[in-house]
């Protein structure tokens, strides 16, 4: 984790804490991660796993330690995937990603957390073709709208309501 300084110095970037590789469910291996404050000093950090489903580790120390990582419900290729995670200005968490265990990827959908991603409900699959990586943004627009890119063999781009 790449930590900025409390004081508000641009210069004075420092690496913080490390998500665990062993923790007491099992050995992780985390790649590509995303991070999204919560709430003050509390992080929660998405990434990549390389078995079959998505990887989470909280901080309450704003990004300085890591708790033991855990995967939550939702299945992701074999060797993971790139994904992407957001906080809309209400509070919710959204994830996007790969959801299939097939290394192929596709079935690219859309998730949200309203408990601050302790549970994930599915809200859409987005593509159902081959797709990769992801990356998700809050546009404001008149009545506010999620935007979201990913690719596959044509760059796909949506756009969809919160």
């Amino acid at each position: 984790m790449l930590n900025d300084d409390p004081d508000g110095a641009a210069d004075k970037w420092r690496l913080g804490g490390e998500v665990p590789a062993f923790a007491h469910f099992g050995f992780f291996l985390t790649n590509e991660c995303q991070a999204v404050e919560i709430a003050p000093n509390r992080i929660l950090l998405a990434a990549r796993g390389f078995l079959l489903h998505r990887i989470q580790a909280l901080s309450v120390d704003g990004g300085e330690t890591f708790q033991d990582p855990y995967t939550i419900g939702i299945t992701e290729p074999l060797e993971g995937c790139a994904g992407s995670l957001i906080k809309h200005p209400s509070g919710t968490l959204y994830y996007s990603g790969t959801v299939n265990a097939d290394p192929k990827r596709f079935n690219m959908t859309l998730w949200a957390s309203r408990d601050d991603g302790a549970n994930w409900q599915l809200q859409r699959v987005i593509d159902t073709g081959r797709t990769a990586c992801v990356a998700l943004a809050f546009v404001v627009v008149e009545h506010g709208a999620h935007g979201h890119t990913h690719s596959h063999d044509d760059a796909g781009i949506a756009a969809f309501k919160s």
